[in-house]
C-alpha cells in the first residue's frame, strides 16, 4: 500500500507571509492575514491512499479538525494549473471534480503535478 501526502508549498506560505507583513502598516489587516497563514500552515494536508480502499482525504483544522474523504473511483476529472510564478516557486492549484457534480479547488499545493498524476492513475 502506497500512501502519498501532499501539503501546501513553503514558498506559498512565504509569499503570503511577506504580503501580510508588508500590509500591516498600509492596511492594518496584516496581522489577521499573518495569523491565518500560520494557522493554515499547520492545518492542511491531502493524503492519497491505495490498496483495498483507494481514497483521497483532505485534512483541515488545528483546533477543530475535519477530514473529507473522497473515494478515488468517484473522481471524474483532475486539473492542475501552474502559472509562471507558481512554477518558479514550486506550487500550483489542483481542481478535482467528482461524479456528484461537486468540485474542490486546492491552492498552493506543493508538487501539484505529481498529485494530479497519482489521482489520474487511479
Amino acid at each position: 500500500m502506497n500512501d502519498h501526502t501532499f501539503t501546501r508549498s513553503a514558498a506559498y506560505y512565504t509569499l503570503w507571509f511577506v504580503i501580510s507583513v508588508l500590509s500591516i502598516p498600509v492596511f492594518g489587516i496584516g496581522l489577521a492575514v499573518l495569523a491565518y497563514v500560520i494557522y493554515d500552515l499547520k492545518s492542511f494536508s491531502i493524503t492519497v491512499t491505495s490498496g483495498s480502499r483507494p481514497a483521497m482525504s483532505v485534512n483541515t483544522g488545528l483546533l477543530w479538525c475535519s477530514r473529507d474523504v473522497t473515494k478515488l473511483h468517484d473522481i471524474v476529472r483532475v486539473d492542475d494549473h501552474t502559472g509562471p510564478l507558481y512554477a518558479l516557486l514550486g506550487f500550483g492549484t489542483l481542481t478535482v471534480w467528482t461524479c456528484d457534480g461537486n468540485n474542490r479547488v486546492f491552492h498552493g499545493i506543493h508538487n501539484v503535478r505529481s498529485l494530479a498524476a497519482i489521482l489520474r492513475q487511479q
